[in-house]
């Protein structure tokens, strides 16, 4: 049987029907909340006052306030945040509508709001049994307040035609500690909660009449407290008890009373004589022949509703055809539809559920389906008999191969190709991407990467597409290795050799040094210092490695040259007569060799290979120093 919850502050209730010919059909439409809205349902706000010391609503406004009105599915029902009881009736339902809120102190609310929603209903003329239901479930801060003024709950059936309210079904709850079936909440001790509690009455004498359905939550009268409910209704209208229908080809039947009264007493007919259970449940195996009436007494807790007899009369009825469509196969991350049309009077389930778009529609999108074929199953269920048959459907995951093989290393220098991306060969088509944008003209089975970049690839293959990983190369730059040396040139009396290291690195990696000379030795410094034994001509080449083992280097020629080895000659010297010192120096092959005379006589110091003949002006002994 289908069931939709309402949740008004924590009410529920649920309309049966029976008449003499088993009457068929729905309730009226949305009465249940199937539609998973408050279509065809009335709803209204306003805001409570103590007036001549009675709590008073005002009506200011109808329509649908979602922070008043609100529909909670099975799917996000979650528990109540101070009862701990589930906000869906556990009768199984597929909604729940809410009224009131508990924004009055927790979210900062404007207080003393008053809620409620309504239904009008026709009872049938020809309903000779007819039963009204609630389940509900109430939540009230406990402020304290006079009780005229506390937060509070209503829940009334009116006859339309003479304006009263019906008894045992109608209730006004206003906070106190000492509301019976009331306890105070685990999770804030100013709150008390009911969880959800059956109310049943017989309504059969009201055949033809018109009857009004009402639920009210409203706040403290002094805007600071809050209270709100919760409510249900049966989808099918026939009964209240499920399970009376014999579907083709079963041999037995459960029957099942609605849940929730202090104690049941199932009958074997009419005289009430012979008890048969005393059980929410009543199995019946071998089941009773169709037509077979069976009672079941129903008392609910004391001060909750009146005792009352419900009427199973056992049909029978073929089982629904459920269409679950053929086998597919899919692409991942597509859908596939699933199923057929729906049918009036039909609820689905599929499952597993995680696997459709919606798992309790006839025709969902299958979705999210592991690479091993899936069976989804589709079980149909009649609402009126409660019959029900499966089918099922095979989900394939066409299965890409989206594996990506490196070769050699992600990380490499510009100019090197280390590293090369592959794919599976049997791909259809490939599209290399770098991040975001696709590689121009990269669209063979392997690529090498020339910059750094996130890789991968689109495949196609059987049809689908799909990617691979990413798989992040860096290439990184060479650096950039220069020196300046003090000189080029070196005597070997004093061949030290010095050179200022001015590399850099494009990408300021950190770098290492190796200095080589063509006399075999090395240094690992930034600057090189080298003393040279031996006269010659040698290279100096420095080479650069950065931290990412990017090398490169650069080379420079140096000479050692001997000393030079000084000597001269003269002609004979007079007194004021020219004398002419001839250059008789060995330079040893050096190609820059300079000079320096000093010839003492009163002259400057001459700087060149052969200088000009000298006078002196005096007779004695002179030094001349060559050098």
């Amino acid at each position: 049987m289908g069931k939709k919850t309402f949740l008004l502050g924590s009410l529920l209730f649920s309309v049966l029907i029976n008449t003499v010919d088993a009457q068929s059909g729905l309730c009226p439409p949305n009465l249940d909340f199937e539609m998973g809205n408050f279509t065809n349902w009335v709803c209204r706000s306003g805001t409570v006052s103590v007036s001549g010391g009675i709590n008073t609503i005002n009506w200011t406004g109808t329509g649908q306030m979602p922070s008043l009105h609100r529909m909670v599915p099975t799917a996000i029902n979650g528990t109540d945040p101070y009862g701990g009881f589930p906000r869906i009736c556990p009768n199984g339902s597929g909604f729940s509508a809410m009224i009131g809120n508990e924004t009055a102190t927790t979210n900062g609310g404007i207080g003393w709001e008053a809620s409620s929603v309504s239904y009008t209903y026709n009872i049938p003329a020809t309903a000779t049994v007819f039963s009204v239901f609630f389940h509900y479930a109430v939540v009230l801060q406990n402020p304290g307040h006079i009780p005229e003024a506390q937060p509070r709950f209503r829940a009334r059936i009116k006859d339309i035609s003479t304006g009263q309210n019906i008894p045992c079904v109608t209730f006004d709850f206003t906070a106190s500690s000492s509301l019976p079936g009331f306890l105070p909440s685990p999770f804030n001790s100013s709150v008390l909660y009911k969880d959800w509690t059956p109310v049943t009455l017989n309504l059969s004498g009201l055949a033809g009449k018109t009857i009004e359905l009402e639920f009210i939550a409203t706040e403290c009268t002094q805007g600071g407290h809050f209270g709100y409910a919760y409510v249900d209704v049966n989808s099918n209208c026939n009964g209240a008890i499920s399970g009376t229908t014999i579907c083709q080809g079963d041999n037995s039947i459960t029957l099942v009373a609605p849940f929730g009264f202090q104690s049941y007493r199932w009958f074997s007919d009419n005289t009430f004589t012979t008890v048969l259970s005393t059980n929410q449940n009543l199995p019946l195996n071998p089941a009773p022949s169709v037509g077979t009436v069976i009672p079941v007494e129903v008392t609910p807790y004391p001060s909750f509703g009146c005792k009352d007899t419900l009427y199973a009369t056992i049909t029978v009825s073929p089982k629904p055809i459920s269409v679950a469509g053929p086998d597919v196969s899919i692409c991942k991350y597509q859908t596939a539809q699933l199923g057929g049309l729906p049918v009036t009077g039909y609820t689905y389930e599929w499952r597993p559920a995680n696997m459709v778009s919606n798992p309790f529609i006839s025709n969902p999108m299958g979705w999210n389906i592991p690479p091993a074929p899936s069976e989804l199953i589709l079980k149909t269920t009649d609402i009126l008999t409660g019959c029900f048959s499966e089918d099922t459907t095979i989900v394939s995951n066409i299965t890409v191969d989206t594996a990506i093989r490196l070769n050699g290393s992600s990380d490499f220098c510009i100019g090197e190709t280390n590293a090369t991306l592959t794919v599976n060969s049997s791909s259809v088509s490939v599209q290399w991407y770098n991040a975001t944008l696709p590689v121009n003209g990269a669209t063979g089975y392997s690529y090498q990467p020339a910059t750094t970049g996130l890789y991968w690839a689109q495949v196609v293959q059987n049809g689908c597409t799909d990617t691979t990983n990413g798989i992040n190369i860096n290439v990184h730059s060479k650096p950039l290795p220069s020196f300046v040396p003090d000189n080029d040139t070196l005597c070997i009396t004093n061949a030290l050799y010095h050179a200022k290291n001015t590399s850099s690195a494009p990408d300021n990696a950190v770098m290492t040094y190796n200095w080589k000379f063509s006399d075999g030795s090395t240094l690992q410094t930034a600057d090189a210092d080298k003393i040279f034994q031996a006269v010659g001509n040698y290279n100096a080449e420095l080479v650069a490695t950065t931290q990412w083992g990017c090398k490169d280097s650069i080379s420079s020629r140096l000479y050692v040259l001997p000393n030079g080895e000084a000597d001269f000659t003269w002609d004979s010297i007079c007194v004021n007569r020219p004398v002419l010192f001839t250059n008789l120096s060995n330079e040893n092959g050096s190609p820059q060799v300079g000079y320096s005379w000093t010839f003492n006589n009163g002259g400057a110091v001459v700087l060149v290979k052969n200088p000009l003949p000298v006078t002196y002006a005096t007779a004695g002994n002179t030094d001349v120093r060559q050098r």
